[in-house]
């Protein structure tokens, strides 16, 4: 359990970090970034939802912190899922494998 979490958490601050540093990446990487920042809040902003601040001088609106917000709880849900579907599929295909057990503990 502690693995899996200490794993989402790396993931999670590894997609931050790169949304942070989104105009020094090259191109094509930060295109995906900006896609997984705009994406999912697309479809809550057609709902009428304030996902988004004001876009300044006919650019792309920033995301508002409620945006933010929900940012975050997506991508952290959707990393536990991949994570645990990961596990899954690992304990399926070696189920004598011990995914939850440190070397330390036996």
């Amino acid at each position: 359990m502690r693995a899996r979490r200490n794993t989402v958490l790396g993931i999670v601050i590894v997609h931050l970090a790169l949304i942070v540093f989104v105009a020094s990446l090259p191109d094509l990487i930060s295109e995906f970034v900006a896609a997984s920042v705009y994406l999912p809040l697309w479809p809550l902003s057609a709902l009428g939802m304030p996902v988004f601040g004001a876009a300044e001088s006919w650019g792309w609106a920033t995301p508002s912190v409620f945006g933010w917000m929900l940012l975050l709880i997506f991508w952290s849900a959707s990393w536990v899922l991949i994570v645990f579907a990961a596990v899954k599929v690992t304990r399926y295909i070696n189920p004598k494998m011990e995914v939850n057990r440190a070397p330390f503990d036996r």
